[in-house]
């Protein structure tokens, strides 16, 4: 899905396990400096997290480069923080 932000529409993957109304809400960041590798990679560990956690994750699917350069990718990620 994508959300709108301050930087604009930027892509990320909801892993929603809450079995209550209340729950803490989790923003991942997945690793790679900013460089290789997308959010999708981390797949499996997000879902078995959100779900003992009984948590929502929202993993935020950076713009790869070179199409965002430095610090392009903090700022969506920030944005979407905000």
């Amino acid at each position: 899905m994508f959300l709108k932000s301050d930087a604009g529409r930027i892509r990320v993957l909801a892993y929603d396990m809450r079995k209550s109304e209340v729950h803490p809400l989790f923003f991942d960041i997945h690793g790679g400096g900013f460089v290789p590798g997308q959010a999708e990679m981390d797949a499996l560990y997000r879902r078995n997290a959100a779900k003992q956690a009984n948590e929502k994750i929202l993993s935020i699917g950076d713009s790869p480069p070179p199409e965002a350069e430095f610090p392009g990718v903090l700022n969506e990620c920030s944005a979407i923080v905000k």
